[in-house]
């Protein structure tokens, strides 16, 4: 069982609707994105689009996502396990 984590930040609020950018990284760094979503941060509803759009990103199941830091932060940390 492999497992991969990556750093996220949310912008809620979003006028344009949902965009995952991969941001650019040195070879030390974890690999980061800026994710803008139009669904505001009430009632888990930010974290659930996230967790969606990941897992559509990487063609892998939401389940197999989960937020390990950052639950009511713009700043989360993502681990993938395979």
């Amino acid at each position: 069982m492999t497992t991969q984590t990556f750093e996220i930040r949310v912008k809620t609020g979003s006028s344009k609707g949902s965009l995952i950018i991969k941001n650019p990284t040195t070879d030390n760094e974890v690999t980061s994105f800026t994710i803008y979503i139009q669904q505001k941060s009430q009632n888990n509803q930010a974290n659930k689009k996230i967790i969606e759009l990941f897992a559509k990103y990487l063609s892998i199941p939401k389940s197999k996502i989960n937020i390990i830091k950052g639950h009511k932060t713009k700043t989360k940390v993502l681990k993938i396990v395979n």
